[in-house]
């Protein structure tokens, strides 16, 4: 696979919070901090490592990364 794909690949992959941020109750307000990414070939990665959402960010998409370039061999 070449460099093009995979940049492509990655700049498609669908971001959002891991678990869904909840919108009433005693929980409301609470940050989630957990990340999903899926891509477009069929790859889900949820990180919740970290309290932090940056690094559970960056540590996902380096597992994204490293999955997209194994898919590809």
């Amino acid at each position: 696979m070449n460099e093009e794909t995979k940049k492509m690949l990655l700049d498609n992959v669908k971001l959002t919070r891991h678990p869904e941020q909840k919108t009433g109750g005693q929980t409301c307000g609470i940050m989630t901090t957990g990340i999903k990414l899926e891509s477009e070939l069929g790859i889900t990665i949820i990180v919740e490592n970290y309290r932090s959402q940056f690094k559970n960010r960056d540590l996902a998409f380096l597992l994204m990364e490293l999955a997209i370039e194994e898919v590809g061999k």
